[in-house]
């Protein structure tokens, strides 16, 4: 997931470089070995991965998206940031509204990815999802 606008621009040089000069090169080769067709598909699939983050990425950002919606409490972490996204707080800002250091919001969603926002506490997460404007709703039920 892209996560600022550092990662947006260097996902989409990624991008071009894999679209414009890897991919077309692979392709005049012609050889279809087998380890020559898994190193292409390899590629295929990295520009195909960049294509879907970056589309993701301005979707966020132009407003396109405008909630964010989860089915597992595993991709809560991931939603805050896509919200913070949405609504176009910067790290920066996000530490002026919450008082938490810039260092230490880049060190939950950048540095940690995997696991961002993962291990905060509730309450914490709360003040967060509060500073950027956020309401939370959940609905519990059975599994159908």
């Amino acid at each position: 997931m892209i996560k600022n606008e550092s990662q947006y621009e260097n996902a989409k040089r990624q991008y071009k470089g894999l679209t414009k000069h890897v991919i077309p090169s692979w392709e005049k080769i012609k050889d279809t070995s087998c380890e020559n067709k898994e190193q292409y598909d390899i590629f295929v699939g990295q520009k195909d991965e960049f294509k879907q983050e970056i589309e993701e990425y301005e979707s966020l950002v132009s407003g396109k998206i405008k909630t964010i919606e989860i089915n597992s409490i595993r991709d809560f972490p991931e939603a805050i940031v896509k919200y913070r996204i949405i609504n176009g707080i910067s790290y920066k800002d996000l530490a002026k509204r919450t008082g938490i250091s810039e260092k230490q919001i880049k060190f939950y969603e950048v540095e940690h990815a995997s696991d961002c926002y993962g291990k905060m506490s509730l309450e914490r997460i709360v003040q967060i999802i509060n500073s950027i404007g956020g309401d939370i709703s959940i609905k519990l039920g059975k599994k159908e």
